[in-house]
């Protein structure tokens, strides 16, 4: 445990039904391809250290990989695709001020700054919810004697 090096293979089951009941959203995804997320997932986050968490962490890493898949697409035929895709790529920062005439907006991402080395995990509002929670997990007070 001290090289913070975990394993899957103590991992509870997580199923594409588990995953569609917390984001059905992804309903024109297919199970196929929510498989393929889940394995990934599995093989990268231990339910010992995540513990009640983990399904929540589960969850969230493979609607951030789905959506990441999605934006790789060019899917402008299927609206419900580019609404999945629209919604998860909101990271962009929180709307400060907004005009109408002559269409203006400026965001602010001043609260992304410590998510800087999460990369990718910025890209979608899936990945900055896992990385905030990923950031908690063993967070938790000690005391040394």
């Amino acid at each position: 445990r001290a090289s913070n090096i975990h394993g899957s293979s103590h991992n509870p089951d997580y199923t594409v039904a588990d995953f569609r009941a917390r984001y059905p959203q992804f309903v024109q995804v297919s199970d196929e391809l929510i498989q393929d997320y889940i394995s990934l997932c599995n093989s990268m986050l231990s339910y010992e250290m995540y513990g009640d968490s983990w399904k929540r962490a589960m969850s969230l890493a493979i609607a951030h990989y789905l959506t990441m898949d999605l934006m790789t697409r060019d899917d402008s035929a299927d609206p419900s695709i580019q609404s999945i895709v629209a919604k998860a790529k909101g990271a962009i920062g929180m709307l400060t001020s907004k005009s109408v005439g002559d269409v203006s907006a400026s965001y602010s991402t001043e609260y992304l700054q410590s998510l800087t080395s999460w990369g990718t995990w910025n890209l979608t509002i899936y990945g900055q919810q896992f990385a905030t929670l990923a950031k908690l997990v063993g967070k938790a007070g000690m005391y040394v004697w």
